[in-house]
This record gives structure tokens, sequence and C-alpha cells, in this order.
């Protein structure tokens, strides 16, 4: 059985995708917005993504977060690495990405979820 990210809707309308202890890689991504799909079908949501850290940071990784399909479903993304390889990784991975909504890396999920909250809908 393939690991999946897991991916709820809270009650603040905010689709969180947990990884676990799995490397992102595109597969992964794109399993998530699928799940994300499902959640909030046609609705732009705020994205809580917590995670180790990219398998590898190459542009179709760093362009996944600009395609249409991504777009129509999300508004932001807080992203929360798991360890200081992640962290690292993550800051490279927002350095590569053109993301057309606001998209930044938190130490905790609390600061992720209050940033996330004090955006303003689309």
């Amino acid at each position: 059985m393939i690991e999946s990210p897991r991916t709820i809707l809270d009650q603040d309308g905010i689709v969180i995708v947990d990884y676990g202890t799995m490397m992102i890689t595109l597969e992964l991504l794109k399993e998530a917005l699928d799940q994300h799909r499902e959640l909030a079908p046609m609705k732009k949501s705020k994205v809580l993504a917590i995670g180790e850290a990219g398998a590898k940071i190459d542009t179709e990784l760093a362009k996944f977060g600009a395609t249409d399909e991504v777009i129509a479903l999300t508004s932001a993304v807080a992203i929360v690495p798991r360890t200081k390889v992640g962290w690292a990784m993550g800051k490279l991975f927002l350095t590569l990405q053109k993301n057309p909504y606001p998209t930044r890396i938190f130490n905790s999920v609390d600061a992720a979820r209050g940033w996330l909250l004090a955006i303003d809908p689309d």
C-alpha cells in the first residue's frame, strides 16, 4: 500500500495536509490536491502543509503551486516543516516557487494557522 498524506478540512475552513514522515514528492502533492478537491470542491481554501521536506527541489515541484488546478483551489499556503532540514529545504523552495497567492513558512502550526486566519478571503 502506498502512503498518502492525511488531508482534513478543519472548522475554520483550512485544508490541513499532513505528510507525516514522508518525503514530499510531486506525486504526493497531486494526491493531496485530489483530497483537497474532494473536501472543498469548487472552493478556494487556505492550506496548511505539515511535513518533512521535499524529496528533491526541482522545477516541477516548484511550478506545481502555480498550475491552474492548484490556483483554482488555493487562496494561501502556510508550510510547517518538522525538521531543521525541512526548514532549510522549505526556504529554498520559497525562493524557487512563484505562487500567485501568499505562501509562507512557519516554525509552528499555531503561527501558521494564525497567519492563515488573518488573511482576508478572496
